[in-house]
């Protein structure tokens, strides 16, 4: 089957097979018209509508070149100018998010994942292509810079004797009282949006990951001792997670939390930007299979979690999570009704009269804007065939017409939605479509810890903590 050939998928009508073509050409393709190969032999990502590079959105924004850079060259050198750019941002500050063209900071959150996510593409590379010319001196660096961050921010307060506070701070993320977890303080999520506490554990997972892959290519590399930390520091981290962020959910059992303090307060919910807790089996650190995992995963794609929304698009359901970053409820009403103020055209102005009624008729119904990167995630974390497929025919139904991903649509309506223009969620249905529908294996992953392995058998198990729901 070549890579545009959906002719032999049954399960899809002739319509949805024709935009299925014109989805994965635009997805397979985004990333160049994105992509800038500069001067200094590094590339630089915008993330789409806006004119800056996200080390998270750069890094998935790459991965369907690595399913062809074993055998091509120019993917390849793209790939290697991306993880050299990375290195060398990083390198002009750890701490931001985000760069401009020139190197400058453009926003200065600290997310904990923007840390992962370089580490994470530069051990794919390496494990697809076998190529070690990536570890350069700039890579070798930015693997030093990471390092000390993470370790720097693992006690944030400097609460521990002979550790020094961290250098950072933020207006909206500061401040939050925390307990010594072996954790990693976090000032933002994967949305942007500051934490609500600052231990956020699908961070924390995706950091485990990213930590054993740094450990491994250090002792690749040679230096010992920066293997000898990165294992350290895994290690804490994960026995942080097992003891702080897992509690005892009343209906669903034990169930990893959204985000804890320390000092025993959680937020229950889950958030649609990756990582996430439904994302967890993408990185390696359980496989959809674990127990809490699997009852993560029932609480996510329930109404328990509080940005879980469902819709209907020309009779079919539509649903999926949603994130705080985007409007719901009265804001997308407002959003949809300028709309069709603004607008001339006649299907745009009925159809905000019949949101409107629907809001009037259904006022109790949770209304709120479902994001593609939650139905991705949830294809990319099940074996199930029939659940893939149905994520499939959800991203199918969320085309406006542009064939392009956004980041977040009305489930009763993709004509609303928010961003033109994002990369990520189209790179991200590449690489769905590549491995659930088209053969491709999945890219490789760190293996998980020890303790979530098929066949470990725990000798003791800790008393569960307590926390408060909030």
């Amino acid at each position: 089957m070549s890579l545009t050939d959906f002719s032999a998928m049954p399960f899809l009508n002739t319509q949805e097979k024709k935009n299925l073509q014109a989805m994965f050409q635009q997805a397979l393709t985004n990333t160049d018209k994105q992509l800038v190969m500069k001067d200094d032999g590094t590339a630089y990502v915008k993330t789409g509508d806006i004119p800056a590079e996200w080390l998270r959105d750069s890094s998935a924004q790459m991965r369907p070149y690595l399913f062809f850079a074993r055998n091509d060259k120019d993917a390849a050198n793209k790939l290697k100018a991306v993880i050299e750019g990375q290195a060398l941002y990083i390198a002009v500050d750890p701490y931001a998010n985000a760069f401009r063209e020139d190197s400058k900071v453009w926003t200065r959150e600290f997310e904990l994942d923007s840390l992962s996510y370089p580490i994470l593409l530069a051990w794919t590379y390496w494990k697809v292509t076998g190529d070690a010319s990536v570890f350069t001196p700039a890579v070798r660096a930015g693997f030093d810079s990471v390092l000390k961050t993470m370790e720097t921010e693992q006690d944030h307060d400097g609460s521990l004797p002979g550790r020094a506070k961290s250098p950072y701070s933020h207006p909206s993320a500061s401040g939050n009282p925390v307990g010594y977890t072996g954790m990693i303080w976090s000032s933002h999520r994967p949305s942007d949006d500051a934490c609500k506490y600052n231990f956020l554990i699908p961070s924390q997972i995706q950091a485990v990951q990213a930590l054993t892959a740094l450990e491994e290519m250090e002792n690749f590399i040679g230096r010992k001792d920066r293997a000898s930390r990165a294992q350290k520091l895994k290690t804490e981290v994960h026995a942080g997670i097992e003891k702080f962020g897992i509690v005892k959910h009343p209906k669903y059992g034990r169930i990893y939390a959204y985000e804890v303090d320390g000092l025993g307060r959680a937020n229950l919910m889950d958030d649609a930007n990756i990582p996430s807790l439904l994302s967890i089996p993408y990185f390696g650190y359980a496989s959809e299979k674990d127990g809490v995992y699997a009852a993560t995963r029932r609480f996510v794609l329930s109404e328990d979690n509080p940005y879980f929304y469902s819709g209907c698009v020309k009779g079919k359901d539509v649903y999926g999570v949603g994130s705080p970053h985007t409007p719901t409820n009265l804001l997308t009403t407002l959003g949809r009704i300028a709309q069709g103020v603004f607008t001339r055209k006649p299907s745009e102005q009925i159809a905000t009269l019949k949101m409107i009624f629907s809001k009037v008729v259904h006022p109790q119904k949770r209304t709120g804007l479902v994001w593609p990167l939650a139905q991705l995630a949830q294809g990319l974390t099940t074996k199930d065939k029939n659940e893939q497929i149905a994520a499939l025919k959800m991203l199918l139904a969320s085309d406006s017409g542009d064939h392009r991903l956004h980041e977040s649509y009305l489930p009763n309506n993709p004509k609303v939605y928010t961003r033109p223009d994002f990369g990520w969620p189209n790179a991200l249905f590449a690489e769905f479509v590549l491995t659930a529908f088209q053969g491709h294996p999945t890219l490789p992953v760190p293996s998980p810890p020890a303790s979530l392995q098929p066949g470990f058998t725990a000798q003791k198990k800790n008393p569960h903590h307590r926390v408060t729901y909030i």
